[in-house]
Order: C-alpha cells, then sequence, then structure tokens
C-alpha cells in the first residue's frame, strides 16, 4: 500500500524531522511551535504513504488527532487535580478551606443575640457579638455604628439584624 519509489525518501526525512522537533519541544520551553511542527511532519508523512488512497489516509489522521486530544486532556486534568496546575495560582485552595469554617461559627450566633453595630449598616455591615465581629445585613433600614442590634435570622453566613 505504501509508495515505494518516489516518496520514500521525502517520507524518511519528514520523518526523522518530525521526530526531531518532538525531542527539541520535551527539552525547551516554549509555545509548541516545535511540537507542532513536529505533528505536521507527521501527518504530511502518513498522507504520502496513502497517496493513492486518501480515504484511509484521513482517518488514519483522524483518528490520531483524536488520541493526541483525549491525551492532552488527560493529561490536563491529571495536572490540574494532582501535578503542577493543581498547586499553581490557578487553583484556590486555601480560599476553600477559610471560608468553610466561618459558616460552622455562625451557626453558634442564634436568633435574639445582641451585639453592636461596628459600622453603618445599609443595610450591610459588621457587627460586634462580644469578642466576634461578623458581617450583617439590617431588615432594610439604615443602622448607624454604635447602635444595638439583635439578630433576626441566622441562614448560613447570612445574619440579619434589627435595632433595638
Amino acid at each position: 500500500m505504501a509508495v515505494l519509489g518516489t516518496y520514500a525518501v521525502v517520507c524518511i526525512i519528514l520523518f526523522v524531522i518530525g521526530l526531531a522537533l518532538l525531542v527539541v519541544e520535551m527539552f525547551t520551553p516554549g509555545f509548541g511551535v516545535a511540537g507542532s511542527l513536529g505533528i505536521v511532519a507527521f501527518i504530511v508523512v502518513i498522507v504520502l504513504q496513502f497517496v493513492g488512497n486518501t480515504r484511509t489516509a484521513a482517518w488514519l489522521v483522524t483518528a490520531i488527532l483524536l488520541i493526541i486530544t483525549i491525551g492532552l486532556l488527560y493529561w490536563m486534568v491529571h495536572s490540574f487535580q494532582y501535578g503542577k496546575l493543581s498547586r499553581s495560582k490557578l487553583i484556590l485552595q486555601d480560599a476553600v478551606r477559610e471560608n468553610a469554617a466561618p459558616a460552622v461559627e455562625t451557626a453558634l450566633l442564634g436568633v435574639g443575640t445582641r451585639g453592636v453595630a461596628t459600622t453603618p449598616l445599609r443595610p450591610s455591615g459588621i457587627a460586634a457579638f462580644g469578642e466576634r465581629r461578623e458581617t450583617v445585613n439590617s431588615n432594610g433600614e439604615f443602622i448607624e455604628a454604635g447602635r444595638e442590634v439583635e439578630i433576626l435570622s441566622v441562614s448560613g453566613l447570612n445574619i440579619v439584624v434589627k435595632k433595638i
């Protein structure tokens, strides 16, 4: 099925060049230009090998590109979960841990607990309940800083207060 005479030397040269470009891509940082050119060289070799049968060449190139795409997707997902990308600044692991803890502590504040608004509540602001400072919402009214407030409801991190 392969054409031996006309394109054999060209195919061998392109195969060696493609392989060399892929090796260069593995050991040099960059944007993937060398690796992309290496893959293109391999695709050209496949197409040249099936000059008389273009349908087979098209199916083979499609299969190879599909395998490469699946491999890259697997690598990306694995890297996001366990690799260098999971430890990079793209993944905010600390923010999840910090924001998860106040929900449990907020539940300790019950309806009827009294505190003092430390900032004006327009309708959101900060109120102090003993030693704890929490972000609270008024029930729609403006509450000045220093006014005493009472908790009306607690729903997750949302604390609704009214002035006393």
